[in-house]
């Protein structure tokens, strides 16, 4: 346990030329669909290890469309935003602090920290093989050793990033493609597409619902779960279908 972890963070951080081992490591990463519903990710390990109730999550409000900068910029910012203002979730800031990409995606995280004075945290890239590292004024990446200690506690972290950045941005996509839907029908408004979403988590699971189970979701009524049901089953309605005249 203490090779994958502390072992590991000694070992990284002789490999990187750190002054000190780093505790807290902040990995971001990035997630979208042609360059749609763009989220953000960041996970924690604290002293070699997943600290999951620290993990945080932005949806992108830029326009970034599919341009990971921009949405790496404003995830970035952000982040630094709320710990310059003291706030607790996001406290304390990274011993290291680990960008999913090459050269331009370290130089906007070190961009970012210049702008909130805080260009004494160490920032590195990661480039597509999880064993190349990239540093700041360095021309070569450094190689990690294939199969250290340091390779998989990268591989991990970059991993993990991958995963929370990928469910979120499904849930953000779903809740999208959900309200969408929900919009056509009256009397359906913010407060129950909410509870909808909350309830079935997909257009599919709510148009696979019987009315029954529609109405039994917190604050939807009969008469509403009698629209949306019929919003999804439009031939159910007892009316002749046109293929079904008769002559």
């Amino acid at each position: 346990a203490w090779e994958r972890g502390e072992g590991a963070l000694v070992q990284l951080s002789a490999i990187l030329g750190l002054e000190t081992v780093p505790s807290r490591i902040e990995c971001f990463d990035n997630s979208h669909i042609q360059g749609r519903d763009t989220v953000s990710s960041m996970v924690v390990f604290t002293d070699g290890q997943p600290d999951k109730s620290a993990y945080r999550r932005f949806r992108i409000r830029a326009d970034a469309g599919g341009n990971d900068l921009i949405a790496m910029r404003e995830a970035l910012t952000r982040r630094f935003k709320k710990a310059s203002e003291n706030e607790a979730s996001f406290l304390p800031l990274p011993d290291l602090l680990v960008m999913d990409g090459g050269p331009a995606q370290l130089q906007v995280a070190l961009e970012v920290l210049e702008s909130f004075s805080l260009d004494f945290i160490p920032a590195i890239g990661l480039a597509e093989l999880s064993e190349t590292i990239y540093q700041p004024g360095e021309a070569a990446p450094i190689q990690l050793p294939r199969n250290s200690a340091p390779q998989h506690l990268i591989e991990r972290l970059r991993d993990e990033a991958h995963r929370f950045a990928i469910s979120y941005h499904r849930n953000v996509h779903n809740r999208n493609a959900l309200y969408s839907v929900l919009d056509s029908i009256l009397g359906v408004g913010d407060k129950r597409k909410r509870a909808l979403f909350d309830a079935f988590l997909t257009i599919d699971a709510i148009k696979a619902a019987p009315q029954e189970e529609l109405a039994a979701v917190a604050s939807i009524d009969a008469r509403t779960a009698e629209s949306v049901y019929r919003y999804c089953h439009p031939n159910d309605s007892g009316e002749s279908k046109p293929d079904e005249a008769q002559p």
